[in-house]
């Protein structure tokens, strides 16, 4: 089982004896001969973290950049247990908790990344730390970062402090390069996204200078964003917040959406209506009798707006086609501007699609599926934004109904061809049905998959072309927390148009914005399918989209970069990775029942190798784990 560490930062004291169970000492020699010691938490721990777990594991080894040199040649162990104990006896250690798994997959936890700090004069060993996120001027200037808080707008990232939603702190500090400290709060929640953190007053915001007197009880050091407050200091400056003069006299807060007010009138940009769509999206799927996690209703969002192919995969009746329909509706799109399409089992080639030219009757018969007309209409009103659906789409060879699309979808001037040009004048209705279509951006494509015995696997050309989307599937318990339906208030404006939703996407996609670690391990990634199978791997045209992808994440996005890439690995490029375990077993590794888990995996090694850089890669390895545990019970993957 893997290791799991905290960003956030713990405050602790060397224990006492008498705290540490069973009988063992705080400090002792261990069985490798090295000083182990206890540590108990002083400062609140996050949310995610054990509440019954009070006490940490540290080795010596931890303080040595401290100055701390043990002794083991020429001292008892007692006396080297003393040495510790005399060393740490007016310090407090800052820490970051891992968890980690010894024999027999026992639990236990360690304090890595140590620093030391001096007790205060009134420091006891009662003492209850409350931890605050700290801002400098590093991006923001003092005037901006006030007004980005009052506004409740992303404000930039602090690594150190817990990013659990229910770990919001009651206020924050913001330490100027030159004059005193300013304190702003209290806060009722916070989001956490790739504009960093966000943070919603509770009742009003205000704002008060950090008094000098209670600045020398807080516990700090330099370079790290977060300051440590005793309790009954953390106690005394909220009194003092709810004292002060409010800054934002007029801010509408709501917890499903957020706008902001000022005399002369509201302020709206693109950020926020997108904002406000999800949070419709988010009340459609619940309406709806839908429950999906935020994230996956955000990756769906993504990826529709990406311009690319969207397909929703999973096994029947959870709901995909029903999602695409809460998407339209939460654009307030009409039934003129939404078209299903249901995909036919006996659909060999595109005219069952697209329609044909009949020669014979000079005319030309597009197909029942309604596509050719939905286009025109797009075509024509250019100001309106349309869907198209394929649902049920692998109920035929998608590669053979849908081959013009493959192709046409990924120029930059998407044409679809009817017939030749020469024919036009022929046809009756050749002004109605023109030889090309042109497809354009206010037309967003998505298609729904189940993944059963009756349906076709897709091609690597229909999966270079297509972010692959499989929504979980959430406990059952959750449909009671569904609530009765009723009308939405979000929308009071019509429809969303094609200009609107345009806003919604980055202007910028033709220039690449993944970094070099991000391109590195995408290298990599290709080398290594490419030594397993020459036909796998990953071309600029996967490259560039998973950059499209990043690159339109919005604002109030529920996953961060890092956790987006992994995403974006596993629709886009771990769909390739089947066949049989002869191909694929160096790939995936020997799948272990017992742990769980693979060894010997080389995409795991790759994913090892880019992990601090780029991403912890946590569901391209349950992905990996999945295919592995498939090659050992069938011989195959899928």
């Amino acid at each position: 089982m893997k290791n799991k560490k905290w960003e956030a930062k713990l405050v602790g004291v060397l224990a006492e004896d008498h705290e540490v169970d069973g009988g063992r000492s705080a400090v002792f020699v261990n069985n490798n001969d090295t000083i182990q010691f206890s540590i108990k938490i002083v400062s609140y721990e996050p949310n995610d973290f054990p509440r019954d777990v009070r006490l940490i594991t540290c080795y010596s080894d931890e303080l040595e950049k401290w100055g701390f040199e043990d002794d083991y040649t020429i001292k008892t162990d007692h006396e080297r247990e003393q040495q510790v104990r005399d060393f740490l006896n007016d310090s407090l250690l800052i820490f970051q908790p891992e968890l980690r798994y010894g024999t027999n997959f026992r639990e236990y936890y360690v304090a890595t990344n140590v620093y030391l700090i001096g007790k205060k004069d009134s420091f006891t060993h009662d003492l209850s730390l409350v931890p605050i996120p700290v801002f400098k001027e590093e991006d923001l200037t003092e005037a901006e970062f006030k007004s980005r808080l009052i506004e409740t707008k992303f404000i930039g990232e602090n690594p150190h402090i817990s990013k659990h939603e229910e770990d919001t702190p009651s206020f924050l500090v913001w330490n100027p390069q030159n004059g005193e400290p300013k304190i702003y709060g209290e806060f009722g929640q916070h989001s956490v996204a790739h504009g960093g953190f966000r943070f919603i007053a509770k009742d009003s915001l205000t704002e008060i200078v950090f008094d000098s007197s209670l600045r020398e009880e807080v516990y700090t050091w330099e370079s790290c964003p977060v300051w440590f407050f005793p309790s009954e200091v953390h106690e005394i400056i909220i009194e003092k917040l709810s004292e002060a003069e409010p800054l934002n006299t007029l801010i509408e807060q709501r917890t499903d959406a957020v706008k902001v007010v000022d005399n002369k009138g509201e302020q709206e940009n693109n950020i926020d209506k997108e904002e406000l769509f999800v949070r419709e999206l988010i009340d459609k799927t619940r309406e709806l009798g839908l429950f999906y996690s935020e994230k996956d209703l955000y990756n769906f969002h993504i990826a529709m707006k990406t311009q690319s192919l969207v397909i929703l995969a999973g096994m029947s009746g959870t709901g995909k086609s029903q999602l695409v329909s809460a998407y339209a509706k939460a654009l307030g799109l009409p039934t003129s501007q939404i078209n299903f399409i249901p995909v036919r089992p006996s659909w060999t080639d595109d005219t069952d699609l697209i329609g044909y030219p009949d020669t014979l009757n000079n005319v030309y018969r597009p197909g029942d599926s309604g596509l050719v007309n939905t286009l025109i209409k797009a075509e024509s009103e250019k100001e309106n934004l349309f869907i198209v659906c394929f649902d049920e789409m692998n109920l035929a060879r998608v590669e053979h109904y849908f081959a013009q699309f493959l192709s046409v979808l990924e120029t930059d001037t998407k044409v679809l061809k009817l017939y030749n040009d020469d024919l036009q004048y022929r046809f009756y209705n050749g002004e109605q049905y023109k030889p090309t279509v042109s497809i354009r951006d206010n037309v967003i494509f998505v298609g729904t998959v189940n993944l059963d015995e009756t349906t076709y696997q897709f091609s690597d050309k229909v999966l270079d072309r297509a972010n692959v989307i499989e929504l979980d599937v959430l406990p059952y318990i959750n449909l009671l927390k569904i609530e009765e339906k009723k009308e939405s208030k979000l929308r009071s404006q019509g429809p969303t148009n094609a200009e609107d939703y345009a806003g919604f996407r980055d202007k910028y996609y033709r220039s690449v914005s993944l970094s070099t670690n991000e391109l590195d391990f995408l290298w990599a990634l290709h080398r290594v399918l490419q030594e397993t199978a020459s036909k796998m791997g990953i071309g600029p045209r996967i490259v560039r989209q998973i950059d499209r992808y990043i690159k339109n994440m919005p604002v109030s996005c529920p996953f961060t970069r890092k956790e987006a890439f992994d995403i974006q690995v596993v629709q886009r490029v771990l769909t390739k990775v089947r066949g049989s375990e002869d191909v694929l077993l160096s790939l995936t590794g020997h799948y272990k029942e017992d742990e769980d888990t693979v060894i010997d995996s080389k995409l795991f090694s790759v994913f090892d190798k880019f992990t601090e850089e780029v991403s912890d890669f946590v569901q391209s390895r349950n992905v990996i784990i999945q295919k592995a545990r498939e090659l050992k019970r069938n011989g195959y993957t899928i």
